[in-house]
């Protein structure tokens, strides 16, 4: 039968009468352990009546409250975001007015230095896929003033071509 032998806290869970109880405990085959265990108020099964019972016979344990995760941020949204292809990509482009070839045209205006213009060339030319969150892209949407939220619409569309 599995016991718990210590716990070392409760919080509230975000189903009423739920909790995240961390303990450490005995299971089942015999082998003791530190775990993370979500319990249910209806749940019969596995270690969860051990947990009930320990939670009833120590009511004076402190619980914390339940706390909400925080929303995530737009670069965390964005890294979340699909990688797209090429073809994704470069359609997605030609719905805003830009092509390859425009692309091409405003890297030799730069004025850059022959190993910094092949390096642009060759993340525009050679790449099978694009990530919303590449340096590259941040760049080459900073020469077009692309802001980031217009971009992640267009990107979101094209996930879906």
């Amino acid at each position: 039968m599995a016991q718990v032998n210590r716990v070392y806290s409760v919080t509230a869970g975000r189903v009423a009468g739920s909790y995240l109880v961390k303990a450490n405990i005995t299971d089942f085959e015999g082998e003791t352990y530190d775990c993370d265990y979500m319990s249910y108020a209806n749940d019969t099964n596995g270690l969860n009546p051990a947990i009930r019972q320990w939670l009833a016979d120590n009511p004076d344990f402190p619980s914390q409250p339940y706390v909400p995760p925080s929303a995530p941020t737009e670069e965390e949204l964005r890294a979340q975001m699909p990688t797209l292809s090429s073809r994704q990509f470069w359609l997605a482009a030609l719905e805003i007015g830009i092509t390859k070839t425009i692309v091409q045209n405003k890297i030799k205006t730069l004025g850059l230095a022959p190993l910094e213009e092949a390096r642009w060339s060759t993340e525009l030319d050679e790449a099978k896929t694009f990530e919303r969150t590449s340096q590259f892209l941040a760049e080459l949407t900073g020469l077009f003033n692309i802001p980031p939220n217009e971009l992640d619409v267009l990107w979101t569309w094209a996930s879906k071509l």
